[in-house]
């Protein structure tokens, strides 16, 4: 058995267990409500486990669907919805502000959500999806090629995301997060331990990396910060492991941040090469 919720005069909110949404005509038709296609539901409608929408539906603000309920495609969901676990959207849906889905989550290519989204873990979207200013992913997301986040998103751990990504100014990523190939990241971004980026990709003039022991600093000129310590970045190269071992570094510390030192020497080597051509 399925669950709608409809409102019902001086009770409210009132559940209809239903097998087929047919068994629930009179009710629809009562509330001028279609479905299928094209379907528009108002503000704060529930829906239970299991429903199905079809391609172009709108659904009001405030709206809430519960576990593994499916949508079509470029369909349109207003401000503060929730959507349960196990969720799919199809390609080119639109999200509000505010909206938060659940676990598992899947969203086709192409759709679009507002501010400060909330998704849960181990969620996937598809290519060239936008998301806008301070949405947060959980653990476990993967993101299609060509998605572009807004300004102060965060994302989990192991997060991975496609080719040619752009990421806002200050996001932060979690450990072990994996960038494919020329993705860009906005200025004062936050790296988490052992994420790694792929070819050509662009960084911004600052980095932060939130490592094991102490964050690693870096503004664009030939100077690393590793937690009070400021030196040049061959100073680093060549001195890493007599000033870790001084800090009291394990040997797999220094190794870990020998990887920072050195991909940010990288980094400083491209830019100080683009200005070249800028020039």
């Amino acid at each position: 058995m399925k669950t709608i919720y409809l409102w019902v005069s001086d009770k409210g909110w009132t559940p209809f267990q239903y097998n087929e949404l047919s068994e629930l005509s009179s009710e629809f038709e009562a509330r001028n409500i279609k479905l299928g296609y094209g379907c528009k539901l108002g503000y704060e409608c529930k829906l239970g486990n299991l429903c199905e929408l079809g391609n172009e539906c709108e659904l009001g603000n405030g709206c809430e669907l519960g576990n593994w309920c499916k949508l079509g495609d470029e369909c349109e969901l207003g401000n503060r919805c929730e959507l349960g676990n196990r969720c799919e959207l199809g390609n080119g849906c639109k999200l509000g502000n505010r909206c938060k889905l659940g676990d598992w989550c899947k969203l086709g290519n192409w759709c679009k959500l507002g501010d400060e989204c909330e998704l849960g873990n181990w969620c996937k979207l598809g290519d060239e999806c936008e998301l806008g200013n301070r949405c947060e992913l959980g653990n476990g997301c993967k993101l299609g090629n060509w998605c572009e986040l807004g300004d102060e998103c965060e994302l989990g751990n192991r997060c991975e995301l496609g080719d040619e990504c752009e990421l806002g100014n200050e996001c932060e990523l979690g450990n072990w997060c994996e960038l494919g190939d020329e993705c860009e990241l906005g200025n004062r971004c936050k790296l988490g331990d052992e994420c790694e980026l792929g070819n050509g990709c662009d960084v911004p003039k600052s980095l932060f990396i939130s490592a094991s022991r102490h964050t690693v600093s870096y503004w664009g000129e030939d100077v690393i910060q590793i937690g009070c310590k400021r030196y040049t970045i061959s100073e680093w190269q060549k001195h890493f492991r007599k000033i870790g071992e001084a800090k009291g570094y394990s040997p797999e510390q220094m190794e870990e941040y020998k990887g920072y030192i050195d991909l940010i020497a990288t980094m400083h080597k491209t830019r100080k090469v683009e200005k070249v051509k800028d020039k």
